[in-house]
């Protein structure tokens, strides 16, 4: 004979984590750390474990594909690039603004799609048009194109 269960008929359960589970946040934080200080298979580790619980979150998307193309997997960077670019656009979709993203913008300069990379700068002034950091890239990248 089966027991009657306490919670309410077709009420959501939570997603099981393990007991480690950091978050994505300090997920995102060790993976960063891991990747600045040239850990990047630790890195990787620590971004496929963030995508694992959150598979729709661009940043660790983003990261991802950065670690995997210093890792020299240009491929697979590719792809997740082109993940957090469609998860980007999916989102801002839904709130009628243009895909923008520091981070992938920074990691389509370097993979030599400068036009993409320019217009999602253009889209973050537009939206932050006092944030010293995009000013500073977009001279930077201003100058790297002139030279």
């Amino acid at each position: 004979m089966l027991a009657a269960s306490s919670s309410a008929p077709n009420s959501p359960r939570p997603t099981p984590k393990p007991t480690n589970w950091r978050g994505v946040t300090a997920g995102l934080a060790e993976a960063k750390r891991l990747f600045l200080t040239g850990d990047l298979d630790q890195a990787e580790a620590h971004l496929r474990e963030v995508l694992e619980f959150a598979p729709a979150e661009t940043k660790a998307w983003a990261w991802l594909g950065k670690v995997l193309l210093d890792k020299g997997l240009e491929g697979e960077a590719e792809e997740c690039l082109s993940r957090a670019r469609q998860l980007l656009a999916k989102q801002n979709s839904a709130t009628d603004k243009p895909a923008a993203s520091a981070t992938l913008a920074r990691l389509l300069w370097q993979q030599g799609d400068r036009k993409t990379a320019r217009s999602m700068l253009a889209v973050l002034l537009m939206q932050r048009p006092d944030d010293a950091e995009l000013h500073e890239l977009k001279a930077k990248w201003e100058s790297e194109a002139s030279q």
